[in-house]
């Protein structure tokens, strides 16, 4: 079964982590558009202050597809993904998910499907501001 790998940075995002990881696991469901896929799903915390540390380490706790890793300070969201990449195992690597959800999720089984269909970069681009 491919593995996808999903990158997420972060930083005192305490309010959003839960809501982002439920969005890339409902895409893995069985049923659901990537249920024929693994899931990986890691989490780059850029030295958060607020309850995101806590929150991400018991989301890995119940849940073996996530990773965490924790940065010993903010090394900003690029920085933190280069690292994070580092971790990734995926056949298919979606490299910047941020955890605010300002990029939908329900546009990554679109994605794979061109990755399956030999593309080997899939890369979006907003075409319209979203409405405020």
């Amino acid at each position: 079964m491919p593995r996808i790998s999903i990158i997420s940075p972060c930083f005192n995002e305490e309010e959003n982590v839960e809501a982002c990881h439920a969005a890339v696991l409902a895409l893995f469901a069985p049923g659901a558009p990537l249920s024929g896929y693994e899931r990986e799903h890691i989490f780059a915390d850029n030295c958060s202050q607020d309850g995101t540390v806590a929150i991400l380490r018991r989301i890995a706790s119940v849940d073996q597809a996530t990773k965490v890793i924790l940065n010993a300070r903010n090394f900003g969201p690029f920085r933190s993904n280069f690292n994070a990449l580092r971790y990734a195992t995926g056949d298919a690597v979606l490299v910047f998910l941020p955890v605010d959800l300002q990029d939908p999720p329900e546009i990554i089984p679109e994605m794979v499907r061109h990755w399956e269909a030999g593309i080997e970069v899939v890369a979006g681009a907003r075409t319209r501001a979203t409405p405020a």
